[in-house]
C-alpha cells in the first residue's frame, strides 16, 4: 500500500514537473515572439526613416539642379522643376516628424535639419536673385561658399538620425 502511494506522488511529481517545464518554455518562447516583432516593427520604422533621409537629400539636389538649370539655360521647365522640389521638401519632412515623434533627441536633430534646409533654400532663392540681377562674382562666390557649409551640415546631420 505504501509503495503505490509512494509511486503515485512520484508520478505526480513528475507531471507537474513537466507541466511547469512546458509553461517556462512557452512563456520565454512568448517573450522571444514577443521582442521579434518589437524588432522587426523597429527595423521596418528605421527603414522608413532612411527611406525618407534619403529622399529629403534627393530633392535637395533636384531643386538645386532644377536652379542651376534656369539660371544657366534660363529654361522654364527647369524653374517648375526648382519649385515642384520646393513644395515636396515640405511634405518630406513632416512625413519624417511622424515618423520620429516619438523621439526627442531625433526631434531636436529634425528641427535642426528643418532650419539648415529652410537656410538652403534661402541660399538658393539669394543665388538665383544674384545671377538674374547680375551682381559681382565676389558676392556670388561668398554664397556658393555659404550654400556649401550648409550642405555639409545638412549631410552630417542626416547622418545623426
Amino acid at each position: 500500500m505504501i509503495k503505490k502511494s509512494l509511486e503515485g506522488k512520484w508520478i505526480a511529481g513528475g507531471l507537474s514537473l513537466a507541466l511547469l517545464l512546458m509553461g517556462f518554455v512557452s512563456l520565454v518562447s512568448y517573450q522571444n515572439a514577443t521582442r521579434l516583432i518589437a524588432s522587426a516593427n523597429q527595423m521596418k520604422q528605421t527603414h522608413q526613416v532612411l527611406k525618407t533621409l534619403t529622399d529629403v537629400v534627393a530633392t535637395l539636389t533636384n531643386a538645386e539642379a532644377g536652379r542651376r538649370g534656369y539660371i544657366l539655360f534660363e529654361d522654364e521647365e527647369e524653374l517648375e522643376r526648382y519649385n515642384l522640389a520646393i513644395q515636396d521638401i515640405d511634405s518630406k519632412i513632416t512625413q519624417l516628424q511622424q515618423l520620429l515623434d516619438n523621439d526627442p533627441n531625433q526631434q531636436k536633430r529634425l528641427a535642426k535639419l528643418d532650419a539648415l534646409i529652410e537656410q538652403r533654400l534661402a541660399f538658393f532663392q539669394q543665388l538665383s536673385d544674384l545671377y538674374e540681377n547680375k551682381k559681382s562674382r565676389a558676392a556670388q562666390d561668398s554664397l556658393i561658399a555659404q550654400t556649401k557649409q550648409n550642405q555639409r551640415e545638412i549631410l552630417q546631420i542626416v547622418a545623426q538620425i
